[in-house]
């Protein structure tokens, strides 16, 4: 007698070594938790959003090739196209050497133009993956809640509040307004991860409001440092300052802001290119 169909099968049973694999030696950001936690967590999320094979396969490689130099050949050969597809686009700065990734800043702008097509474009795919791995990556910070996690961020508090407070909220609108290709009648507006994510924004904004509020007068006093600094090709439509003067602030505790502090800031956000007249 023939039992069920399994649900995942044999090439996620592959990925899941490979992902164990390839991420053996590396841990979470500022901690010795093992990274495959992340790849497992990205999986799992997407599993209960009504992800389909492929897109959870994706969510377990999903940072293969930025983080293990895995090639896109090799996914595409052991996993189908469209599993290398999703990873790809996933990826941030697929063009670039990872050893030497363009600045923190340019490169974000970039990921989050080239992700926003793919939501305008309704890849639910790619959609689920880059949420879920948002979501992990929220989760796992705001669970510290002394805030010194953000100094193992290039761009500190400040680049990790603008990054995902804009990066979310696209993917928040497109899993809430892009149909479930698969035609299981689920509503858009049901998207488990739409609600996780939303509600860690939430917990995200009541945070820096608070950073905010206690370094008010750093914040002001680094803005006007800005006022006139031109807008490099690269930058996007983004205006950086107002989250880069956060990131300043925090990197001085709410003190009086150093030189240190600000060419600090400006070599995570920037590569090290100083925009900032602190001398």
């Amino acid at each position: 007698m023939t039992g069920p169909s399994p649900v995942l099968g044999e090439r996620y049973r592959r990925a899941l070594v490979d992902a164990a694999q390839w991420h053996e030696t590396q841990t979470r950001k500022g901690s010795t938790v093992p990274y495959v936690s992340h790849v497992l967590a990205v999986s799992s999320a997407v599993m209960e959003d009504g992800g389909d094979e492929d897109e959870c396969i994706a969510a377990l490689l999903h940072d293969a090739v930025e983080d293990c130099g895995i090639s896109r050949a090799t996914i595409a050969q052991r996993f189908g196209e469209r599993v290398a597809d999703i990873v790809m686009a996933c990826t941030d700065d697929t063009g670039g050497d990872r050893d030497n990734k363009a600045p923190w800043w340019s490169r974000k702008v970039h990921h989050i133009e080239h992700l926003s097509r793919f939501a305008a474009a309704g890849d639910l795919g790619v959609i689920r993956v880059t949420a879920a791995d948002k979501l992990s990556n929220l989760r796992s910070t705001l669970d510290d809640r002394d805030g010194s996690v953000f100094a193992v961020f290039k761009a500190g508090l400040g680049g990790f509040a603008w990054y995902h407070a804009t990066f979310c909220g696209i993917l928040v609108d497109a899993l809430r307004t892009t149909p479930d290709p698969s035609g299981s009648g689920r509503s858009p507006a049901a998207s488990v991860l739409a609600g996780r994510l939303e509600s860690s924004m939430d917990e995200l904004g009541a945070r820096i409001d608070r950073y905010r509020s206690d370094y008010a007068e750093r914040i002001v006093e680094v803005l006007d440092r800005t006022v006139g600094v031109a807008r490099p090709l690269g930058w996007g439509a983004h205006d950086p300052w107002p989250w880069f003067a956060l990131d300043v602030a925090h990197r001085a505790r709410g003190g009086s802001v150093r030189v240190e502090h600000v060419r600090a800031a400006e070599q995570g956000w920037f590569g090290g290119v100083q925009f900032i007249d602190w001398e």
